[in-house]
This record gives structure tokens, C-alpha cells and sequence, in this order.
């Protein structure tokens, strides 16, 4: 009897072990589509929140980018045509910016990626805000 409990602890605490789930790798889920507008060319540096230019210029750089990712994935970005200078874009891309000329009326510019990491996808939106900008000699002004 006596080494029949050791022997039966061993195998409760095997049992145990085999038995305990284990959660993924990843946090699949948290991630979020952010987009910015910065006055003038397309710049690589980015921070999220900036979603309205703040200075009005003839022309922006509008960025989509997903945050808060954790390990690899790949994308499959849909964005409005029409625009120059896209950059990123690609299914490893985590970003996607373009060009956008300043106009008299608002623009609205709609994004979506899908995010694939392993079997699970989900779908990303965001949207970007270009206010009417007007010439005001020797600059530009918001209309």
C-alpha cells in the first residue's frame, strides 16, 4: 500500500499536467486599424489619434496602419482608388498610405484590411477625414 500511493500521486499529477489547456500564442483580436493625415508627401513615422490634418496644405499623406498586433500576419488591404503615391499596401504590409490633393469639399476616405493570422481573419475599418481646403495666397486655408 505503501508504494502504491506514491506511485498513484505520479500519476494524478501526470494526468493533471496533460489534462490543463494551454491558450494560444497570440492575443488575436486586440488589433486596431488607426489612420492619420499628415500635410505634404507620404512620411513612414507614425502615430495614431492623427486622423485630421492639422495644417492645411494642397496636398496630404493619409496612412492606415494596424496596431496592436501580436505575431505574424498577413493582410489583404481594400482602399478607395483614385489616389497617388500608394505605399504599403501588400498582404505584409501592416500599412497602407497615399496621396490625397486638397479640394474645396470634404472628403471622406473609407479603409479595410482583413487580418489573417493562422485560421482566424477578422475585419479591420477606419476612416480617414480630409477637410475642404481652399488657396489663400501664398498659402492654403480650410474652407
Amino acid at each position: 500500500m505503501r508504494k502504491i500511493v506514491p506511485l498513484l500521486g505520479a500519476l494524478i499529477a501526470t494526468l493533471t499536467f496533460c489534462l490543463v489547456p494551454v491558450g494560444s500564442a497570440s492575443a488575436f483580436g486586440a488589433e486596431q486599424l488607426e489612420c492619420r493625415i499628415v500635410s505634404g508627401p507620404i512620411v513612414p513615422a507614425f502615430a495614431p489619434g492623427e486622423c485630421f490634418p492639422n495644417n492645411p496644405a494642397g496636398s496630404y499623406s493619409v496612412s492606415f496602419e494596424v496596431f496592436n498586433g501580436t505575431g505574424s500576419y498577413t493582410y489583404t488591404w481594400t482602399v478607395p482608388s483614385g489616389f497617388s503615391g500608394y505605399a504599403g499596401c501588400g498582404s505584409t504590409d501592416p500599412g497602407c498610405a497615399f496621396s490625397v490633393g486638397a479640394t474645396r469639399a470634404d472628403k471622406l476616405i473609407n479603409a479595410s484590411v482583413v487580418v489573417h493570422q493562422g485560421g482566424s481573419s477578422e475585419t479591420l475599418t477606419a476612416q480617414a477625414d480630409v477637410p475642404a481646403t481652399c488657396p489663400f495666397p501664398p498659402n492654403f486655408a480650410f474652407c
